[in-house]
């Protein structure tokens, strides 16, 4: 499998680089690009769908005391990216995520509470090809402008790498597990009505989002 220098360097390929990199410190601008992007934009397609190699899912530990309307107050996972659900995937279990002074939690009424989550996943050597093209695609996007100028390569290189994330989320629909029949409560739906909402995710539909393209129709 390719190396996040091989991956970069696929990138740059795309973009029309005259020179590639051996290293992500080299004194170039190629490496200068690759090293502000590239864990944004991993980061970014973790998030996008619920790719399986980066699934995990464990028994939260409780920490501190939730505020209302929470009962409790859990810590997020390590290297957690995106939470898909809590519990099995198959009730909806209201959620959201707070902030502590030992950083994220998530808080909700849900007793013992388990979470399955998108954990970061830097050893590309576990990712599937799929996720692979969109990792590649979106950082040429990013590349596009700042390496090489080239406005009509950065659509058509993040439009790709989102055709290929939506289709990894079609895939999704018949893997995960799908909540059915499920509503918010009214003493969410209400809370959730204002400009803040309280709720961030609500299930196992949910996913980060795509590239935004500027200047895209």
């Amino acid at each position: 499998m390719p190396s996040k220098v091989d991956i970069a360097n696929m990138a740059l390929s795309r973009v029309g680089a005259r020179t590639y990199i051996q290293d992500f410190e080299e004194p170039s601008s190629e490496a200068a690009a690759v090293k502000l992007w590239y864990d944004t934009i991993l980061d970014q397609v973790l998030a996008a769908a619920h790719w399986s190699f980066a699934k995990r899912s464990v028994s939260l530990a409780l920490q501190g005391s939730a505020v209302a309307p929470w009962s409790y107050e859990y810590a997020m996972p390590a290297e957690c990216i995106m939470l898909r659900y809590l519990g099995d995937g198959t009730s909806l279990v209201p959620f959201s995520v707070g902030y502590s002074p030992d950083g994220p939690v998530v808080l909700t009424n849900e007793k013992n509470a388990t979470a399955t989550y998108t954990y970061r996943v830097t050893d590309l050597g576990t990712w599937n090809t799929a996720a692979l093209q969109a990792l590649e695609l979106g950082l040429a996007g990013a590349f596009a402008l700042p390496v090489v100028g080239d406005v009509a390569r950065y659509r058509l290189f993040l439009q790709q790498a989102n055709g290929i994330i939506l289709d990894a989320r079609t895939r999704d629909a018949n893997i995960e597990p799908t909540v059915i029949g499920q509503s918010l409560p009214d003493w969410l739906a209400v809370r959730t009505s204002g400009s803040d909402p309280i709720v961030t995710n609500m299930g196992p539909n949910t996913y980060g989002p795509l590239f935004a393209i500027a200047g895209a129709e």
